[in-house]
Order: structure tokens, then sequence, then C-alpha cells
């Protein structure tokens, strides 16, 4: 909506894991978000990748802009 991606991921392993996601160019924000898509704590991008962590069972919401 409004031009923005979302991305879901489930941690599906029962384990801890360091994520990275590559993104395009033209993504210059990502934002850690709710289930309701608002935009809640900004994820630093360095070149080009943004890393999180994602706790056991996690379903984490990434918006990028």
């Amino acid at each position: 909506k409004d031009g923005r991606i979302a991305v879901r991921l489930l941690e599906t392993a029962g384990k801890e894991c360091d994520t990275r996601i590559r993104l395009p160019e033209e993504i210059q924000k990502a934002y850690l978000s709710d289930v309701t898509e608002e935009k809640r704590t900004p994820i630093p991008i360095k070149d080009g990748i943004v890393t999180f962590l994602v706790r056991p069972f996690e379903i984490l919401t990434i918006i990028l802009e």
C-alpha cells in the first residue's frame, strides 16, 4: 500500500537466527513493523543489506520503501 512493500517472515525451526536480506537499489528505507503494517523501528541498510534478529517461532513484518 502507498508504494510500500510488506515482507512477512516466519521462523519455523525454533531457533534464533540472524537474518539478512539483500535489497534492490530502489529500496532506501526499511522498518520493523507490526501486523497492521505500521512502521515501528527503522532498520539500517548497509551496502544494500538489512540485518536483524528473528527469535524462535517469531513472525516479523518488514516494511520496505
